[in-house]
């Protein structure tokens, strides 16, 4: 009852039922006149007659307004209703088909089968090398085949890089469409369902290399010394306002925040999908960008939340905060060669080269040339550049591990 008084209130306080109201009272008092001064001049009965066609009409106005007013409000918000949806749509269905165009990117080696030139082209000395998408693995990918044909006079190498995702260089891997490239032991760990926890590098290594071997025929090589590890970034602006300051944390908080990342990363089980999983993180928006765009999205405050790497030089940045992990959600990720084992066997001396890599690529030497590359510009010619550089040094004599 006292909701049914609200809204004739409401109703009441509405200019067009005033005007409705009070048309009609100055309508039924000219009616009243004529009837009771049924000797009233003729022009001055027209007159009224006419006032009373417009008090009408005004009636009618005001009536049709007060009928269709809400409806046309409701009719617009609807309107704008499904402008939002469409554009919900349109973002999911780009979404969908990034998925998709990724799905086909590994789909293709696998469909494709064993690649039939690849012991061929071994004999001949000639190594196909990738890489992934991001500009560390492009360096990396450089690194390696520079210190191939450096190490072996006789091998030249292909570069298929970057080649795709982590799907894409391992599919080419086990089917001979790639050689080599650079993986990292947490990736490995999640591809091969190995626990890593409590265990050395050296012993990780060890059981990714026999898994490996015995699965796809893919060896594993000497970590390269450095290592990239996730990290989960934050605008510090969202991360004291919100009181955020370890992983665990960070669900309470999600549904305020918009989150950023490539494609990948959100679709991993060491990336959000796990995290949702573990600590029931849903972020209010998930936005996906490529490497290149997650920084930008968040200094520009389109985005509060992105997975960034250890060698980022951008985390030198106090505008932004690293979460804490203290359960360890994400392991390590060393970086380390991985060939498939007919290469290893088929080109002489192949694997002693490579290990005579091991261990010598720091962290800081990978954000030194990063830094560099992107303050010189997108070419990926700077990249072939600035590892071929790296390379000649890495082979001079004094040049021992941890070059940087």
């Amino acid at each position: 009852m006292v909701k049914q008084i609200e809204e004739l209130a409401t109703s009441v306080r509405n200019p067009f039922m005033l005007l409705s109201f009070l048309s009609l009272a100055l309508l039924g008092l000219f009616i009243y006149v004529l009837n009771q001064q049924a000797n009233l001049p003729s022009s001055l009965r027209l007159m009224i007659l006419g006032f009373v066609g417009v008090l009408f009409s005004i009636c009618v106005a005001a009536f049709l307004i007060l009928l269709f007013r809400n409806p046309t409000r409701l009719f617009m918000q609807d309107i704008s209703d499904l402008k939002q949806e469409q554009g919900r749509m349109t973002q999911i269905t780009s979404e969908v088909g990034e998925r998709l165009s990724t799905a086909e990117q590994a789909l293709l080696p696998i469909i494709g089968g064993h690649n039939p030139h690849s012991f061929d082209r071994l004999r001949a000395g000639q190594l196909v090398i990738g890489s992934k998408q991001f500009l560390e693995q492009i360096i990396l990918g450089d690194i390696l085949a520079d210190w191939v044909e450096l190490q072996l006079s006789s091998v030249k190498c292909e570069r298929l890089i970057p080649n795709g995702g982590t799907l894409k260089n391992f599919a080419d891997l086990k089917n001979g469409w790639i050689d080599g490239y650079i993986e990292y032991t947490g990736t490995g760990c999640m591809l091969l369902q190995i626990d890593p926890r409590g265990r050395s590098l050296e012993q990780v290594v060890a059981e990714l290399d026999a898994e490996s071997r015995k699965r796809f025929n893919i060896a594993w090589l000497s970590p390269l010394g450095l290592h990239n590890d996730y990290k989960i970034v934050v605008r510090t602006d969202s991360a004291k306002a919100l009181r955020i300051e370890s992983i665990p944390n960070l669900g309470r908080a999600a549904g305020r925040l918009t989150f950023c990342s490539d494609l990948e990363s959100i679709n991993r089980q060491d990336g959000l999908v796990g995290l949702r999983r573990k600590y029931g993180i849903h972020f209010s928006q998930v936005k996906v960008v490529g490497f290149e765009e997650r920084y930008d999205l968040l200094e520009a405050g389109e985005a509060d939340v992105t997975f960034g790497f250890e060698t980022d030089p951008e985390l030198d940045n106090p505008n932004l905060t690293i979460l804490k992990d203290p359960d360890m959600f994400f392991p390590n990720y060393y970086a380390v060669p991985v060939f498939r084992v007919e290469a290893l066997e088929a080109v002489e001396n192949l694997e002693q080269a490579l290990r005579r890599l091991g261990n010598r690529i720091s962290n800081e030497a990978i954000v030194e040339m990063i830094a560099t590359h992107r303050s010189r510009g997108t070419d990926q010619a700077i990249a072939f550049e600035l590892a071929s550089k790296f390379v000649r040094k890495l082979a001079e004599p004094g040049h021992g591990y941890n070059f940087v």
